[in-house]
């Protein structure tokens, strides 16, 4: 496993963390006793970096990871979120509160390392920067000691980007806008990132799991292949690597970690044999420069 700095909280971090969203199972059918060996596997593979959010498995995810680090002497960096909640939306600064409490509880932990704002994006800027909203709520959080760091996660890597011009961010997470399928986000929130020094986390990496198939076995109703946009880049993507060796998912792991700036991708998993398929796009064996050239000028 390769380290990476997450930006400005000069935390090594390990370049393949663990997505949250499915270790309980699609529908809560995994115990915990699973979800907890998923868990386990991360860390001795290296993963030192975990995700998760209340909304996962109605806080089950939450749950399962508590149950996983129970004892634990050096546990890994936990990023949870608040905002977005299995019963909607709510950035008020008591909700807010509350659904951090809940989280500690769930968690069994004093604190985590990094709060963040889950889909900052819908929240708009009334709903993260007005008066009695959720980065209020942050900002006391981090005085408690309760987090170390603060960041914002969503969908529009536009809107994140502006809202981290504010300065108020150590990172920012994104999903479904950088990876082998479309590359929004390079337009303009990755440079801003960088350039305010802001770790970049990406969520989804393997897009919603279209990219974690056999190639010759991607069902055509899977993740967000309704779309016809994305089946024609798959297509596309797949004619570029057809002389790529590597399973697809390393591909697109690997096409990811190529560029420097990215601290850390949090693709899901809900078996230890996913978390290492996982890991896998972790190693020495950069992706061909020649090959990201052709994805990126699609």
């Amino acid at each position: 496993m390769r380290y990476r700095r997450l930006g400005r909280t000069n935390l090594e971090v390990s370049e393949i963390g663990l997505g949250g969203s499915r270790m309980g199972g699609r529908n809560n059918e995994r115990p915990i006793e699973e979800g907890v060996k998923v868990v386990h596997r991360a860390m001795e593979l290296g993963v030192n970096f975990i995700d998760t959010a209340p909304l996962y498995g109605r806080g089950y995810s939450e749950q399962i990871i508590g149950a996983a680090l129970e004892g634990i002497e050096n546990p890994p960096f936990i990023a949870t979120k608040l905002g977005y909640l299995p019963e909607g939306f709510d950035y008020s600064y008591d909700t807010c509160m509350r659904c951090f409490d809940d989280s500690l509880k769930r968690l069994r932990r004093e604190n985590v390392t990094l709060l963040q704002i889950h889909e900052a994006d819908r929240a708009g800027w009334e709903g993260v920067f007005g008066k009695g909203k959720a980065l209020e709520a942050l900002k006391a959080i981090r005085d408690e000691g309760r987090c170390r760091f603060i960041g914002i996660t969503g969908y529009d890597p536009d809107v994140l980007a502006d809202m981290l011009e504010t300065g108020e961010f150590d990172s920012v997470l994104n999903f479904l806008h950088y990876d082998l399928l479309g590359q929004a986000a390079l337009r303009k929130l990755v440079p801003t990132a960088a350039k305010l020094d802001a770790g970049i986390i990406l969520g989804s990496p393997l897009h919603m799991g279209v990219l974690t198939a056999r190639r010759d076995e991607i069902p055509a109703a899977r993740g967000r292949l309704e779309d016809e946009d994305i089946r024609q880049r798959l297509a596309a993507v797949l004619a570029i690597l057809e002389e790529y060796r590597e399973p697809l998912s390393v591909a697109g792991l690997k096409f990811l970690l190529f560029d420097e700036r990215v601290s850390v991708a949090i693709p899901a998993a809900e078996r230890p044999q996913e978390v290492e398929e996982n890991v896998a796009g972790s190693g020495d064996a950069p992706f061909p420069a020649s090959l990201r050239r052709k994805i990126l000028s699609l």
